[in-house]
């Protein structure tokens, strides 16, 4: 396509790829998800030798070699793991949508999609804290150095055993810059697969992910771009549980039972919910598609993306505004925008992350736009709070969904805080079969967004 048609494009997604603390890859996470495997393990012991936390738990992602994913040791150098982690699951997406990538400088390890003009194709990525751990790890490098330095001068001072022991890097990395900002993950992208049409990253908290995907789909429906890469990553795991001790302090993590069941902790909609799983990190990338290219390519459409709006609180940093109203006024602009009434909607991925603000606010927006009778679940009351690489995931949880016509269900929601169809046990929805599902978003700050997709 090499001029904006007068008529809105219609937008497709081609190709999906997932990461997960269930999984490193789309089958294995979503099979994992169907199953409601839980993932809560207790938090690294090591971490109390610097710090004292109150939650305690949270959701680790598997092991990753880098390496035997194609990358190059400059690459894990070069980059953070935030990155990577998008690179990887956008090789998945890629692969699933196919479109071949051919290797064009062997150097620098750098490809090209096959029979895409690059001109036309865009990166389009949120993250909500980029390659922060990178710039806290260097950091800890200088803080620690300097108090040996400033000790060593002085002689009748000597380091304390705390200071010796102190993790460290053995060097700062002079890569640190780049790898800690946040455009660092969509140009890490954008870099690999050789992309020269914009490329944007999204910084909104927990709705990063959510909202770079509908950024992605009012870019191609413009007419501005062919192919988006899209998504959402984020991994916030450092030495220290300095990333985890902050949302600790703010209260908004998951507690452990009474009974010491770890795996009953996190329980979104419930009564006896007490805060959110914290998710190492993950994320998922989606690859969008006008519909005359993906034709023309002979590709094949998993879903279509038919509507996107976002809204902001203005209330509060760090809480929902309680009313609601602009949760509710951004999901009736995305209906209006798809062109469909809240009665067309067969399923919603919430938000649900189990905090006792959020939940109750969101049920209260989901009743009075939807009613009582439309299925709602929370992928986060499985694999946790993947921050912004969450939205991300759950929209691919929704074309998942309407693809095998089946709904996860919600872990450990026994005592829901609203009589609305909550999805207890995994559902089979062949019979009646969802047509058009909603994935939510909100986030620190007060961002709300929404997608709607349609089954294909």
């Amino acid at each position: 396509m090499s001029s904006q048609s007068s008529e809105a494009c219609r937008v497709f997604i081609s190709g999906m790829g997932m990461i997960t603390p269930l999984g490193l890859d789309l089958h294995s996470s979503w099979q994992h998800i169907l199953e409601g495997k839980p993932c809560a393990k207790k938090i690294p012991p090591h971490w109390y030798d610097y710090l004292d936390f109150r939650s305690g738990i949270w959701a680790p992602l598997p092991d990753m070699d880098f390496m035997s994913q194609g990358f190059r040791r400059a690459e894990t150098i070069q980059n953070d793991t935030s990155t990577l982690l998008a690179i990887v699951a956008t090789h998945e997406a890629l692969q699933q949508a196919g479109i071949e990538t051919v290797l064009t400088d062997k150097k620098r390890n750098q490809y090209q999609l096959a029979t895409i003009n690059p001109e036309r194709c865009s990166v389009i990525y949120g993250t909500g804290s980029g390659g922060s751990c990178s710039l806290l790890t260097n950091f800890s490098y200088h803080a620690i150095a300097t108090c040996k330095q400033k000790l060593s001068e002085t002689e009748a001072c000597h380091e304390s055993e705390a200071l010796q022991t102190l993790y460290h890097p053995p060097t700062l990395n002079p890569f640190v810059i780049p790898m800690s900002i946040c455009n660092s993950v969509p140009a890490g992208i954008g870099i690999k697969y050789s992309v020269h049409n914009d490329v944007q990253p999204v910084v909104q908290a927990c709705s990063s992910g959510t909202t770079a995907i509908g950024e992605a789909f009012r870019k191609i429906r413009s007419g501005q771009s062919d192919l988006v890469i899209s998504g959402g990553i984020e991994h916030l795991k450092d030495h220290w549980g300095a990333s985890y001790k902050g949302f600790d302090l703010a209260r908004t993590l998951a507690m452990i039972p009474a009974d010491g069941n770890i795996d009953a902790a996190n329980r979104p909609f419930d009564k006896d919910r007490s805060g959110f799983l914290f998710s190492q990190g993950g994320g998922a990338s989606l690859i969008l598609e006008s519909e005359e290219h993906l034709l023309n390519r002979g590709g094949t459409a998993l879903a279509e993306i038919v509507g996107f709006a976002e809204t902001f609180d203005a209330s509060s940093v760090m809480a929902p505004e309680q009313s609601g109203t602009q949760i509710e006024r951004m999901i009736r602009k995305a209906l209006d925008s798809a062109g469909i009434t809240a009665g067309d909607i067969g399923y919603i991925n919430a938000h649900g992350t189990g905090t006792v603000s959020n939940d109750q606010v969101e049920a209260r927006v989901i009743e009075r736009v939807f009613g009582s009778q439309t299925p709602i679940n929370s992928t986060k009351s499985i694999i946790g709070h993947s921050l912004g690489g969450s939205g991300a995931i759950e929209a691919a949880v929704c074309v998942l969904s309407m693809q095998d016509q089946v709904l996860h269900a919600s872990s450990n929601l026994e005592n829901p805080i609203a009589a609305l169809d909550f999805v207890t046990t995994k559902r089979d929805t062949s019979s009646t079969p969802v047509h058009y599902s909603f994935s939510e978003s909100f986030a620190f700050g007060g961002h709300n967004s929404g997608l709607v997709l349609k089954r294909v």
